[in-house]
């Protein structure tokens, strides 16, 4: 991964038209995927929804505004991008991982689908804090989850085992 200019941003739906004229009047690039492609508006370039595409503009973008998905926080954390998140309103999921993201200190979340300015402002100036934050965070516990559903299964942990 590197860190480039542009924001990625990933959100779809006519909700979030209103998040679109706001970024317009933002002094920065945005890559934005979820509405298809269209023509660009000034700093807003759309593009079609492709797998290569996305991953690559990820991959080289500052920070990521986003609804708060798994699949897309995964992997903007997996890039050690930091994340700005509109949770779905009624996806108790999305809430969920967007309180995660803000607590573990990786981003932050926006209820609604509003910004202002100053808001925008306070995400920005901890941005480098997110990233060092997820740099710094160790990801990779899969093994040791594998491991006690292994001892589960298997009637138990170790040491109940031992008792019987």
């Amino acid at each position: 991964p590197s860190e480039g200019d542009h924001i990625l941003v990933y959100v779809t739906g006519k909700t979030f038209e209103t998040l679109l004229s706001f970024l317009e009047g933002v002094n920065r690039k945005f890559i934005v995927y979820g509405f298809g492609e269209r023509p660009s508006m000034g700093n807003l370039v759309f593009k079609f929804p492709s797998t290569h595409g996305f991953l690559e503009d990820l991959a080289s973008c500052r920070y990521v505004i986003s609804t708060a998905g798994h699949s897309t926080l995964s992997d903007s954390l997996y890039f050690g991008k930091p994340g700005l998140c509109f949770p779905i309103n009624g996806a108790y999921e999305q809430y969920l991982n967007a309180y995660f993201l803000a607590k573990l200190g990786f981003g932050q979340y926006v209820s609604g689908v509003t910004i202002d300015m100053a808001r925008l402002a306070a995400f920005k100036a901890q941005v480098d804090e997110y990233a060092s934050r997820i740099r710094r965070h160790d990801f990779f516990g899969n093994d040791l989850v594998a491991a006690r559903l292994e001892e589960l299964i298997n009637g138990g942990t170790k040491e109940k085992r031992r008792r019987q």
